[in-house]
């Protein structure tokens, strides 16, 4: 009896929740700090995220520090959603940096960019992503603010690495991959790094 209990306990949670297969993280490219939109160094990385983030790559510019290169991205096909921060007056810039990091890969998969949520509310982008069907089992990407990474990170059911989050706000260049159901009990978030841009590290710190 206690066994059917179980089993049905377990049908009720897999048909509350739709668990994409993989989420990927990303921080926005690089800023101007008086208009908060994308530099020429981040409209690049931007550019570059769209075949980083759209074509397998498993050559040695493409290795992590965390052992991880970009084909793990394409462990569960390529992204089906795209999730960037919903612009809003921060400090003293508009954030609209997010969505234009987005743009070109966006243009690339023929995907529109959702972006139905601003910094602070990543528990309801979580139960968002968590209970949409058309993402079960698939490849989500979010485009997030630095300051906000943690919480994000931790609403997924994963640990900030402690050594990364809170990001250096002088990196833009890393990506951070989970899959699901998260592990229990929880573990570190795996991290890639991008190499995308020429004077990207190649090693953290």
């Amino acid at each position: 009896m206690k066994i059917i209990l179980v089993l049905i306990a377990m049908l009720y949670v897999g048909s509350a929740y739709a668990l994409p297969a993989q989420v990927i993280i990303i921080r926005h490219g690089e800023k101007n700090t008086i208009t908060g939109e994308l530099t020429g160094a981040g409209i690049e990385r931007a550019e570059a995220l769209s075949s980083y983030l759209t074509q397998p790559n498993d050559g040695p510019g493409f290795q992590g520090s965390a052992g991880l290169t970009n084909v793990v991205l394409f462990d569960y096909g390529p992204p089906v959603a795209l999730f960037a921060s919903r612009p809003v007056q921060h400090s003293d810039d508009f954030t609209v940096r997010c969505i234009q990091t987005l743009v070109p890969t966006a243009l690339k998969l023929k995907l529109p960019i959702h972006s139905p949520y601003a910094p602070g509310q990543e528990d309801q982008l979580v139960a968002t992503i968590f209970n949409e069907p058309i993402f079960d089992g698939k490849n989500v990407v979010i485009c997030w603010h630095h300051t906000f990474m943690a919480k994000l990170i931790s609403a997924f059911g994963y640990i900030p690495h402690p050594g990364i989050v809170p990001v250096h706000p002088n990196r833009f260049d890393l990506v951070w991959v989970m899959t699901f159901p998260a592990p229990v009990p929880k573990v570190v978030v795996p991290f890639v790094l991008q190499e995308l841009l020429f004077d990207d590290p190649t090693t953290f710190p």
